[in-house]
């Protein structure tokens, strides 16, 4: 027995396919334009600049989704930018890891003094 819903239920698969392509799409044109710059260094400062900003005021449900959408397409983009610069400098990737771990440490070390209450 077909779902009373089963016109809706396609409508909206039929959208979250869409969506899905859609930010691949967007991925692979963020890395076309990204790799105009003159280094990888610039395309990932780019494509950075590219994210929505995450402050104190983040919006919570669809909105706040919404963005976090936005930036893991950025963020995908970011990635592939840096697997290509591994594979032109297999040495420096090496480094380019460590240095982004420590970035996110450090961004988390910030995150979390930020949220201490001040005595």
């Amino acid at each position: 027995m077909a779902s009373k819903h089963a016109e809706f239920e396609k409508k909206y698969k039929t959208w979250q396919y869409k969506l899905e392509k859609e930010a691949s799409d967007w991925t692979k044109k963020i890395v076309a334009e990204a790799l105009k710059h003159r280094s990888y260094q610039q395309s990932i400062n780019w494509i950075n600049s590219l994210k929505p900003k995450i402050d104190d005021s983040f919006p919570g449900g669809s909105l706040g989704a919404e963005i976090n959408y936005l930036r893991e397409i950025a963020e995908d983009a970011r990635q592939e930018i840096i697997k290509q610069e591994e594979s032109q400098n297999p040495n420096l990737a090496i480094e380019l890891k460590k240095a982004l771990q420590e970035n996110a440490e450090l961004k988390q070390k910030l995150s979390e003094l930020s949220k201490k209450p001040k005595e």
